[in-house]
C-alpha cells in the first residue's frame, strides 16, 4: 500500500495514492494459498506476508490457509519460513499444531529464523504459558544463551535478543 502524507498544521493527513485501500476478501486466499505452494520464492514470502496481513484483519478467511503456512514455517528458504512464522501468529492457528513448528524455528541456525519464531510466539500472549508451554520452554532456553553471551555477541544479535525479549514481555502480560 502507497501512502502520500499531507502535512496540515497540527495534523498528518494519510491520502490512498490509488484511491481505495483494498479490503481483503476470503476470495483472496485461495491465490495466496497457490503462490505459497508454488511460487518462487519471492513469491512464497510475498503471499506468507499477505495471508498474514489478511489474518490480522479477519482471521475466519485464512483458517484455510494453516496447513499452507505451517508447510511453509519449513520452507528450505529462511525468508519464507521467517514469513510463514510470523504470519502464523498473526492466524491464531490451533496450538497443538503451532508448537513443534515453533520450537523447529527457535532452533534454526539463523538468528532471523528464531527471531521470526519468537513473534509468532509473542502474538499468543499470555495464552502461550498454557497452550504453547514448551515452546515458551524453548524460548526462555534462548533467551538464557543469549543473556551468557559476551557484550560484543550481544550487539552482533541485538534484533534477535530484541525479538526473544519483547515476545516473553507479550507472554508474561496479564
Amino acid at each position: 500500500m502507497r501512502t502520500i502524507k499531507l502535512l496540515v498544521p497540527g495534523f498528518v493527513v494519510l491520502a490512498f495514492a490509488l484511491g481505495v485501500y483494498a479490503v481483503p476478501k476470503a476470495t483472496d486466499v485461495p491465490r495466496l494459498v497457490k503462490r505459497l505452494k508454488e511460487g518462487d520464492a519471492k513469491t512464497r514470502e510475498a503471499a506468507a506476508k499477505e495471508l498474514g496481513r489478511i489474518g490480522m484483519i479477519k482471521v475466519s478467511f485464512v483458517k484455510a490457509a494453516i496447513p499452507a503456512l505451517l508447510e511453509a514455517a519449513k520452507d528450505k528458504d529462511d525468508n519464507v519460513r521467517m514469513a510463514a512464522l510470523t504470519a502464523l501468529g498473526q492466524v491464531n492457528p490451533p496450538a497443538d499444531k503451532m508448537v513443534p513448528v515453533l520450537i523447529d524455528g527457535l532452533r534454526s541456525p539463523n538468528d532471523r529464523v528464531k527471531a521470526a519464531a519468537a513473534t509468532g510466539l509473542g502474538y499468543f500472549g499470555p495464552r502461550a504459558r498454557k497452550e504453547a508451554e514448551e515452546a515458551v520452554k524453548e524460548l526462555m532456553k534462548l533467551d538464557a544463551e543469549l543473556r551468557a553471551l559476551d557484550k560484543d555477541a550481544q550487539k552482533k544479535r541485538r534484533n534477535l535478543i530484541r525479538a526473544v525479549r519483547d515476545s516473553l514481555n507479550a507472554i508474561r502480560k496479564r
